[in-house]
């Protein structure tokens, strides 16, 4: 995994979020914050997020949870070959 050149959230044993799912922030400032999954950024720890209102913000993987109300992911499933 070192030598991908895209890092993964699984390097850190955080859920594996793709570009376009839907997440909400469940810590920090932003908390109950939704918003659409864009990327990792170098640092693997932080992802940005698109906001409702088009703003794109940086946070912390370990805030995100999948959005439970568009059947994202959450901490504990796993994607499967038919999603």
């Amino acid at each position: 995994m070192l030598s991908d050149k895209t890092p993964t959230a699984d390097a850190i044993t955080y859920t594996t979020f793709q570009a376009g799912d839907a997440v909400i922030l469940a810590e920090g400032p932003r908390k109950y914050v939704r918003g659409t999954f864009l990327n990792l950024k170098p640092d693997v720890n932080w992802a940005a997020v698109k906001e409702p209102n088009g703003v794109v913000s940086s946070h912390p993987v370990k805030w995100m949870r999948g959005d439970p109300k568009t059947r994202a992911l959450n901490p504990v499933e796993k994607r499967t070959e038919k999603e």
